[in-house]
C-alpha cells in the first residue's frame, strides 16, 4: 500500500460513564514511512474555547408530598398537610478517558511478509543445490465460517497464541478473501494501561485512497480506569487525509511534560518477521 508522506487525522474519544456520554476530538499528524506521529494534547474544543476554572456545578431537586389523615372528632374538613423539600447535590461531570496518543496506522501485529523462498544462489552467488525454509508460528488459526463485514464478504479466523499471549493479542480476524485485506479484528487487551489490557477490543479498519487505516477501536466490556468506571469506550479516527502543506520536516518530539499527561498509547510494533 502507498501512503502519503504526511497524514492528517482526527481522533474522537467517546465514553459512557454513569449513564452519561462524553466525547472529545483531537487533531493528529503522522509520517507513515518513519512510523512517527503526534496528537495535540488539547482537544479541538479546548483550543477553540480554553477552559477557565469556575468552581463547582450543583443540582437542586424538589419533592412534593401530600398527607391526608382522618378527620378529628367534632371537626369538619380534611386534615391535610403539604410538605415541600429540596436537596442540593454536586453535579459530577463525566471523567474524560485520556489524551489519545495513537495513530490510525497501528497494525496490531498484522503485516504483510516478504517471500521467504529466496534461493541460496540469489544471496551468495553459489549454485543452488536445495533450500530449507523455516517459520516461527505465533498463532494457531481456525476458520470458523464466512460472514459479512460492512457489506463485504469475509472469512472469519479465530487465532490462538502459541508463544506469548500478552504480546500476541489477536484473537479474531475477518479477511476479504479477494484482496487479503483485514476488515475487522478482535484483540485481547489494548493500549499500555493495565485496565485497558484486561478486556477485548473490536477493531474496524477502513480504506482511504487505497491504503488501510484504523476506523474504530471499541471496548467490549466495562472497566475501571482511575476513579471512573467506563461502561463504553470508543476511539474513532476521522477526516484522514494527506497533508499537502509545507511542514514535512516538522519535529515529532514528545513534549517535556508528556509523562505528567493523562494519555494512552499502543505498545511498540514488532519489527521482526517471526510469525509471518
Amino acid at each position: 500500500m502507498s501512503y502519503p508522506e504526511l497524514v492528517d487525522y482526527d481522533v474522537i474519544v467517546s465514553v459512557i460513564a454513569a449513564k452519561k456520554l462524553h466525547s472529545d476530538r483531537y487533531s493528529g499528524k503522522a509520517r507513515p514511512a518513519a512510523g512517527d506521529f503526534r496528537v495535540d494534547k488539547f482537544s479541538v474544543a479546548e483550543v477553540a474555547r480554553p477552559s477557565v476554572p469556575h468552581g463547582i456545578n450543583v443540582t437542586y431537586s424538589i419533592g412534593f408530598g401530600v398527607n391526608s389523615g382522618a378527620r378529628p372528632v367534632g371537626k369538619t374538613g380534611d386534615n391535610t398537610t403539604m410538605h415541600l423539600g429540596g436537596s442540593l447535590a454536586q453535579e459530577k461531570p463525566v471523567e474524560p478517558f485520556a489524551i489519545p496518543e495513537v495513530s490510525p496506522l497501528y497494525s496490531f501485529g498484522i503485516r504483510s511478509c516478504a517471500d521467504r523462498s529466496a534461493a541460496a544462489s540469489e544471496v551468495s552467488g553459489l549454485k543452488r543445490i536445495g533450500g530449507v525454509t523455516t517459520a516461527s508460528r505465533r498463532y494457531r488459526a481456525t476458520v470458523v465460517g464466512n460472514e459479512t463485514v460492512d457489506g463485504v464478504a469475509a472469512v472469519h479466523l479465530v487465532l490462538a497464541p502459541l508463544l506469548d499471549p500478552h504480546r500476541d493479542r489477536l484473537r479474531d480476524v475477518w479477511i476479504d478473501p479477494s484482496s487479503g485485506r483485514v476488515l475487522r479484528a478482535r484483540v485481547l487487551g489494548n493500549f499500555t494501561g493495565k485496565a485497558e489490557a484486561s478486556i477485548p477490543w473490536l477493531i474496524r479498519f477502513t480504506t482511504v485512497d487505497g491504503a488501510t487505516y484504523i476506523a474504530t477501536e471499541s471496548a467490549e466490556a466495562p472497566f475501571r480506569r482511575g476513579n471512573a468506571v467506563f461502561d463504553s469506550v470508543e476511539i474513532a479516527f476521522a477526516n484522514i487525509r494527506p497533508d499537502r502543506s509545507a511542514t514535512a520536516g516538522l519535529s515529532f518530539a514528545i513534549p517535556a511534560d508528556y509523562g505528567a499527561l493523562n494519555a494512552i498509547q499502543e505498545p511498540a510494533e514488532s519489527s521482526g518477521r517471526s510469525g509471518c
